[in-house]
């Protein structure tokens, strides 16, 4: 019985215009962005952030499918872990 080795890929991906697709979702819900930002499990002003796309760092792909899952929608971001 062999054994292997698993190696993790990373990889960043552009998404231009994901924040005004987050914001175009957003703004179709009734739901106050606050809540909306606590279902995702991310803050309120990240989630500002991510709208603006002021964001200094990569957005881990859970974090998008989290707000697609909360908004029930699918940007086509990443096809699952990160």
């Amino acid at each position: 019985m062999t054994t292997a080795v698993k190696v993790r890929i990373t990889q960043d991906i552009d998404a231009p215009g994901l924040g005004a697709k987050i914001k175009a979702a957003r703004e179709a819900d009734p739901r106050p962005v606050g809540e909306l930002a606590k279902l995702a499990g991310i803050s309120r002003g990240y989630w500002y952030d991510l709208e603006a796309e002021n964001v200094r760092a990569s957005v881990p792909v859970a974090t998008v499918k989290a707000i697609e899952v909360v908004l029930g929608v699918d940007f086509g971001v990443g096809a699952g872990d990160e």
